[in-house]
């Protein structure tokens, strides 16, 4: 236990502390302190903590304070915390960083709980709000859910290390920006701010991050009759039975699988001009093709409509329920 003169010296230096900081009273462990010394235990339940400090100077607490304001920490615990956690990295203070906090200054951009500029607002974003939005604005509730995940994982890189978010596959590259377009477009709607829009525009640009994302982007050269050799294949293996109706029906249609499964459950109707029904609409040509109407979209997916010959429509949709 520390004597009657030491507690006296340690409360007047942090009382001076908390004039210096502006009126913000610092943690004891920030002003008197050995060199990472521990002190006492505190039970709480089951686990017990030991408190820890630092020897600082007291005129260097106001700008410690201001710098915690500044990298998004209130106290020197949270920065324990955030290293302790492997939130906080050695090099986290990075050109990006100082780029990031300088637009966020010009747009306004500000964390929605503190109202401060930090660089990392994002963690403050409500996701039970984003999700409820996400699920009012699409019709499928999953899409909205898998944009959430991508927006919770990736969040902290697109902003503050968007390098790393350049170096995944096209697919995920295509759903981080789908998930922070998004999320821009309900931080707009939540705080009226549209700069927040700009900014996640100018990160995808400059990173190219939207580069080569997709496979068909590609140009496939195939010479020697390839694609005619490898359907016909394909036709004369699997030519008898249910699995070649479906391998037909979706060679001639092009669809995806969720869609053959779509179609194959909904019903049709007999209504083929002006009806707004989710059902099918399917129109036999006197050239023996079908046109299905399908009017599915899930998320960036749009199917309206397919074609396929009306010999291979009729086996894989042999009931035509009509209504």
């Amino acid at each position: 236990m520390p004597n009657e003169s030491r507690l006296k010296k340690l409360a007047c230096t942090t009382f001076e502390a908390y004039i210096l900081a502006g009126g913000r009273a610092p943690e004891i462990g920030m002003v008197e302190t050995e060199n990472i010394v521990v002190g006492s235990k505190c039970g709480r339940g089951k686990e017990s903590s030991k408190s820890v400090g630092i020897r600082l100077k007291v005129n260097d607490i106001a700008t410690m304070n201001q710098r915690f304001r500044l990298d998004g920490f209130d106290s020197l615990s949270d920065l324990v915390r955030a290293y302790v956690n492997g939130e906080l990295l050695l090099s986290s203070k990075t050109d990006q960083i100082e780029r990031l906090l300088l637009r966020l200054k010009e747009k306004g951009i500000a964390d929605p709980v503190t109202g401060e500029v930090t660089p990392t607002f994002y963690k403050n974003i409500d996701i039970e709000d984003f999700r409820c939005y996400l699920k009012f604005k699409y019709k499928y509730s999953r899409y909205g859910d898998d944009l959430v995940k991508y927006y919770q994982r990736f969040a902290q890189f697109f902003f503050t290390k968007p390098e790393i978010v350049s170096l995944e596959s096209g697919r995920n590259r295509s759903w981080i920006c789908d998930a922070m377009r998004r999320f821009a477009d309900y931080y707009d709607y939540r705080f009226q701010n549209p700069e927040m829009r700009m900014l996640v525009k100018e990160i995808i640009e400059r990173y190219e991050i939207n580069q080569n994302m997709r496979r068909h982007d590609l140009v496939w050269v195939a010479d020697h009759n390839y694609l005619h050799n490898a359907i016909s294949r394909i036709l004369t293996t699997f030519n008898k039975g249910q699995l070649s109706v479906l391998i037909r029906f979706a060679l001639f249609t092009g669809l995806r699988g969720t869609e053959i499964t779509y179609v194959h459950s909904k019903q049709t109707c007999q209504k083929l001009s002006g009806c707004s029904c989710e059902k099918l609409h399917v129109v036999t040509k006197n050239n023996g093709i079908s046109v299905i109407v399908v009017n599915r979209t899930v998320g960036q997916k749009h199917c309206y409509f397919t074609m396929c010959p009306t010999e291979d429509w009729l086996p894989f949709f042999p009931s035509l329920v009509t209504q």
